[in-house]
């Protein structure tokens, strides 16, 4: 019997494939990685699992889509200096954390800098590239009152 007649066989014999029933627990999504999770914390580990975890959970002022570009996920957008060393990112209005609290450019600086004293990327000899600081906008009125920071290296 080739392939195709072993595949074909059920149907033949009048059985159907099994149908998708709602049960109890539909609308959840169950998630078993690929090995335990020992870290929630993305910075200070390079465990795969952590990584996957992390992805799934927090987000991110940028992230990419599924073709690999880069898009705005917690900003609303960003502008990048002419010099290229300054880079202003608007944060999208209602961002808040998990307690209701909302997310302002100072908070995000903070995560950035908190991951670049643990990430230590290639600079080009004799060029410092120190982070000098972030500040936050005034908010804008309205609901969640998106903030404006400005990151400069």
């Amino acid at each position: 019997m080739r392939r195709r007649g072993l595949l074909q066989a059920p149907f033949a014999l009048g059985l159907t494939a099994p149908a998708l029933a709602a049960t109890p627990g539909a609308g959840r999504l169950r998630v078993v990685p690929q090995a335990n999770l020992t870290s929630l914390d993305p910075v200070w580990t390079t465990a795969v699992v952590t990584r996957n975890h992390a992805f799934m959970v927090y987000d991110q002022i940028c992230a990419q889509d599924a073709q690999g570009t880069i898009r705005p996920q917690m900003a609303e957008g960003w502008v990048v200096e002419a010099d290229g060393l300054a880079w202003t990112f608007t944060l999208r209005e209602g961002l808040r954390f998990h307690d209701g609290e909302p997310v302002r450019a100072r908070d995000c600086a903070a995560s950035i800098r908190r991951w670049a004293r643990r990430v230590r990327l290639p600079r080009p000899a004799g060029e410092r590239g120190r982070q000098r600081g972030a500040e936050d906008a005034q908010p804008r009125p309205g609901p969640g009152g998106a903030a404006r920071g400005r990151l400069c290296q």
